[in-house]
């Protein structure tokens, strides 16, 4: 099946393409950035934050919590755990939002000439992208707080820039040389249940 996603358009391939992409999309998908003319820059990390109200007016906010980085270590233990398919479209949404970001005129300062961008990024610069950066982060904090009470979610993107080529003796800095790139508070799901790995 993997050698049949790969060969040319041909009469079989084309005959079997919903058969071939039904077993190899989800798990196995190969991405060819790193043979691309212009190879992945930046490492895009999904983190989110909430505001816990005990009591009207009485709201404390949390920590940043990584949301890309549990997913990756628990696909790294068991590759074929269905969080896989959940930490492919997250990863995929970040890159999407984050690319985006460079083309909406509504994710910079006017009169900027594009160099600046607003300081909390809306939602319609992609609005599918960051709907799924915002369900799954909710999803995420809600399996490590199952007890907690929400009212607002906010979610950002940490990208660290990789150093260039010139550059590559000198030590990565990741938490030091990287931006977080915040969006607008946005009220907590209530639809939401925990993840189950």
């Amino acid at each position: 099946m993997i050698e049949l996603s790969n060969l040319p358009e041909n009469a079989i391939a084309i005959d079997l393409r919903h058969h071939v992409k039904s077993y190899v999309q989800p798990l196995f998908t190969q991405n060819w950035n790193l043979f691309a003319p212009t190879p992945v820059s930046s490492d895009v990390t999904v983190v989110a934050r909430v505001k816990e109200c005990t009591a009207p007016g009485a709201c404390k906010l949390s920590p940043w919590f990584s949301i890309s980085t549990p997913l990756l270590e628990s696909v790294r233990r068991n590759r074929f755990s269905p969080l896989g398919v959940i930490q492919i479209m997250l990863d995929n949404a970040a890159l999407e939002y984050h690319n985006a970001i460079l083309k909406a005129p509504e994710a910079h300062v006017p009169g900027s000439h594009w160099k600046k961008l607003v300081p909390l990024l809306p939602y319609s610069v992609n609005e599918i992208a960051s709907e799924v950066m915002l369900r799954t982060s909710a999803a995420s904090i809600r399996s490590r707080l199952p007890d907690a009470s929400f009212s607002e979610i906010q979610i950002a993107l940490y990208v660290y820039e990789f150093p260039r080529f010139s550059h590559r003796a000198e030590p990565d800095r990741p938490e030091r040389d990287g931006a977080l790139l915040t969006l607008q508070w946005k009220p907590y799901p209530a639809d939401i249940a925990p993840f189950v790995s």
